[in-house]
């Protein structure tokens, strides 16, 4: 009877490890010359495609921008780095209507790095600025979009050698140094700026008071700038990704830090206040994390580069309030490990990269599927009390009402499913209708908030385009 319940148990439990791994599938494993190594970036997926770019290898060693279908076939080299026109693409790309916009962090001009946009069809290469030092150098983090304006930061140059916040229009001019590091109020960001109406919200690697890293925030004109929190160890420590942004609070990760020194997640008021450690890694259940959290419904995804059964890093998910936290899996060195990048959800599946493993030790591209994922479609619904949205769905074009007789300088935005913000209009007033227009955009669900000048919520609601 013993041998029965043993071997039942056995067939249970591999059902099990065979269900929990149907989930994941390598839908692409680098092998150099297709690419190697992503590194810090996320996939962006548009529809059946998924863009991305790898830090290293293609036709001359310095990296590529590729795409693949979400089913793993027809992949893609549009563009092979060759360090006149950029090298080391670390950071992830923006989509914008067929335009993919992305930085380097070495080669052009000057050898520090570049901001570029490339056709989704692997054409029109532009190169729209070469960092010089003086400007910046070495963006580790890719670049957002405000109105006609792209946001970024760079790891270094400047004045001190700590870095810049800067901005530059689409079509490359007009670039601004908005804010020069000095160490003291942040040096070295790795990730990209989150953009709240007219506020710019980043993290540093380092700098601060305590050398740790630090949260800031900003003007898009580059005033403004106030300290959300210092890490100190503690709290966290050597943040590499970005924050994400919900219901008046900011969530994030930190590489090192927190009570274990592995690294943690937090959440934070975007004013400053309130400061939470949801959560401590303990290398059993992830260590080092070095991308950035996702947020669908009240459940946060992310990946940390090391820890798990495996110490080959993991994907998790947890509860906004911190609790639960669930290891949902492992990696495992053949299929994938050390993912140093940042997940994206799309129609219940996450996206993602890592930068070591697969069948040549390379990195691969992945897919993560579970039916308890919900969508952010799911999570959000329309306030028609303030905003009126119509016709919805349509070809894109969409007509706005704003029910609200108080409303000044407020801010439209617009994200697609990866979280990306594709539209921002800023100065909204109230009680008038206006429209606007996404029929660049693909065919899809998409989200809009309106939020007050001081970042507080109005109204918010999804948006489908059906052309």
């Amino acid at each position: 009877m013993k041998r029965v319940i043993l071997l039942s148990f056995f067939i249970l439990s591999s059902l099990f490890y065979t269900l929990c791994n149907g989930q994941y599938k390598v839908l692409l494993n680098f092998n150099d010359t297709n690419g190697k190594n992503p590194y810090l970036g996320a996939p962006v997926v548009s529809g059946k495609t998924i863009y991305g770019t790898a830090s290293s290898g293609g036709a001359h060693g310095d990296g590529c921008v590729f795409s693949l279908d979400t089913n793993g076939g027809n992949y893609k080299d549009l563009l092979d780095f060759n360090v006149t026109n950029g090298s080391d693409a670390s950071a992830p790309l923006l989509l914008v209507g067929n335009k993919l916009y992305g930085t380097t962090t070495m080669g052009g001009a000057n050898g520090k790095g570049c901001i570029y946009s490339l056709d989704t069809n692997g054409s029109g290469y532009k190169d729209l600025l070469d960092f010089n030092g003086v400007n910046g150098s070495r963006p580790y983090g890719g670049v957002q979009l405000c109105g006609n304006r792209l946001f970024g930061m760079t790891a270094y140059g400047g004045a001190n050698s700590a870095g810049v916040v800067y901005s530059i229009d689409t079509n490359g001019t007009g670039f601004k140094t908005l804010l020069i590091f000095n160490g003291v109020d942040g040096s070295n960001a790795n990730g990209e700026l989150l953009i709240l109406g007219n506020r710019l919200i980043g993290m540093t690697f380092a700098g601060g008071s305590f050398g740790e890293g630090d949260i800031f925030s900003m003007d898009t004109s580059g005033r403004g700038f106030k300290y959300l929190l210092n890490f100190s160890g503690g709290n966290g420590s050597y943040p590499d990704g970005d924050l994400i942004f919900s219901n008046g609070k900011l969530f994030g990760m930190t590489e090192e830090g927190g009570i274990n020194a592995e690294g943690n997640i937090f959440t934070i008021d975007s004013s400053g206040n309130n400061y939470k450690d949801l959560m401590d890694f303990n290398l059993t259940d992830g260590s080092l994390p070095f991308g950035s959290l996702v947020l669908s419904g009240r459940t946060l995804y992310g990946m940390a580069q090391q820890g798990g059964a495996n110490n080959d890093g993991l994907i998790f998910s947890i509860d906004t309030s911190g609790t639960p936290y669930t290891d949902l899996y492992d990696f495992t060195g053949t299929k994938g490990s050390t993912p140093y990048g940042t997940l994206a959800l799309s129609n219940g599946s996450f996206y993602g990269m890592t930068y070591n493993g697969g069948v040549h030790s390379d990195g691969v591209v992945f897919k993560w599927s579970d039916s308890s994922i919900a969508t952010s479609a799911n999570a959000i619904a329309a306030n028609a009390r303030k905003v009126n949205v119509f016709p919805n769905p349509c070809n894109g074009s969409f007509q706005f009402q704003i029910k609200n007789d108080g409303l000044r300088n407020a801010c439209l935005e617009v994200y697609n499913l990866l979280g990306k913000q594709i539209y921002n209009s800023q100065n909204v007033s109230g009680n008038f209708q206006f429209s606007i227009d996404l029929s660049g955009q693909p065919n899809g669900v998409y989200f809009y908030r309106f939020l007050a000048e001081d970042g507080s919520l109005i109204g918010d609601g999804k948006l489908i385009i059906q052309k």
